[in-house]
C-alpha cells in the first residue's frame, strides 16, 4: 500500500512537472510572440512619428501684386502642398508646429521697369532679403532668396515687402514661397 502511495504521488509530481515544463514552454512561445508584436508596434510608432513630423508647404502668388505698403505681408494664396498644415494661405503666415530648423526658399519676378523687395520676418524680425529689380532692364527680373531659420513651436515667418519698395509682383504662379522641416 505504502508502494502504490508513492508511486501515486511520483506520478502525480511527474505529471505536475511535465504540465509545468509544458505550460511554461507555452509561456516562452508566447513570450516570444509577445516581444516580436511589442517590437512591431514600436516600429509602425516611429514611422508615425516620421510622418507626423513632415512639415513642408508650397505656395505662390495667383494675382499680381502693385504699390504694396510698407512692410505689408505678401500672401501666396495658391497652396500646392501643405504638409501639417502650418501655413495660412489667408494671412500668409506659416506657424511652426514643433520645435526645428526650417528651410524657407522665396522668389519674386517683376516687370521691366519696376521693383519688388521683400524680406523674410520671424516673429517679425528680419532674417533676409531679396531685390528683384526690372529698371533699366528690357524684360522683368527674378530673383531667389533662401534661409534656414531656428524656430521654436508656435513662431512665424512670413513674406514682407521691405519699407515702400513692394511696386509689382508677378502674379500667374511665377512668384512662390516654400519651406520645409530639416
Amino acid at each position: 500500500m505504502r508502494n502504490r502511495y508513492i508511486g501515486v504521488t511520483l506520478l502525480a509530481a511527474l505529471s505536475f512537472t511535465a504540465g509545468q515544463h509544458i505550460y511554461s514552454r507555452e509561456m516562452a512561445d508566447d513570450r516570444e510572440e509577445v516581444l516580436r508584436i511589442q517590437n512591431e508596434i514600436n516600429q509602425l510608432k516611429e514611422e508615425l512619428v516620421a510622418i507626423k513630423d513632415t512639415i513642408a508647404f508650397q505656395s505662390s502668388l495667383t494675382k499680381a501684386l502693385e504699390n504694396m505698403k510698407e512692410q505689408e505681408t505678401v500672401i501666396f494664396d495658391k497652396v500646392s502642398l501643405n504638409e501639417g498644415n502650418a501655413y495660412d494661405k489667408t494671412s500668409g503666415i506659416f506657424t511652426a508646429p514643433m520645435d526645428g530648423i526650417y528651410s524657407f526658399t522665396w522668389s519674386m519676378l517683376t516687370q521691366k521697369g519696376k521693383y519688388f523687395v521683400s524680406d523674410i520676418v520671424r516673429n517679425g524680425h528680419k532674417v533676409a532679403s531679396n531685390y528683384s529689380d526690372g529698371r533699366g532692364h528690357d524684360h522683368g527680373s527674378m530673383s531667389t532668396e533662401h534661409a534656414n531659420i531656428k524656430m521654436k513651436k508656435g513662431d512665424k515667418v512670413w513674406i514682407r515687402t521691405r519699407g515702400t519698395w513692394g511696386q509689382y509682383a508677378h502674379g500667374g504662379d511665377w512668384c512662390s514661397f516654400s519651406g520645409v522641416k530639416l
